[in-house]
């Protein structure tokens, strides 16, 4: 999806955490060759941190954790005591809803975000996986997906 996306300002970061039982910091590095592009940084989430706080922000049930999420962010995002709120999000975690990922409506939504704003990067997650990229991001949007 994102060579379709020709917004240079556009930042990615993905966030690997471990779900399934072959997940592991060596997986996540070969998967982050699947994500090419320049504008994107990966990062390896072992403790599942990130996870767990967004699966709150999302009204998530207790018991789960985010994963397989693409979120959105506006301009001026940042983390302070509370984690950001998505101005857009979508998954892939259980079964289709609303908000179930459909590639076009998602870069519909990105391309809308990216025409009006720049926007900056509101967390640093704890491990980087791949050289790349940059873990600010003042001149583009942010995209997570765990």
């Amino acid at each position: 999806m994102l060579q379709k996306i020709s917004a240079p300002g556009l930042r990615v970061y993905v966030v690997w955490l471990p779900v399934l039982g072959f997940d592991g910091k060596k997986a996540a590095a070969v998967a982050a060759g699947l994500i090419p592009d320049a504008r994107a940084a990966h990062f390896w989430d072992q403790d599942q941190r990130l996870g767990k706080v967004y699966a709150k922000v999302l009204g998530l049930s207790p018991e789960e954790f985010a994963w397989d999420v693409y979120l959105l962010f506006p301009a001026g995002a940042r983390w302070g005591a509370e984690a950001p709120v998505p101005s857009y999000w979508m998954h892939q975690m259980f079964h289709p809803s609303e908000n179930y990922l459909d590639g076009g409506r998602f870069r519909v939504e990105v391309e809308k975000l990216t025409a009006r704003q720049k926007a900056v990067s509101c967390f640093r997650p704890a491990t980087r996986l791949a050289p790349g990229g940059s873990s600010g991001g003042e001149d583009g949007r942010l995209l997570v997906t765990l």
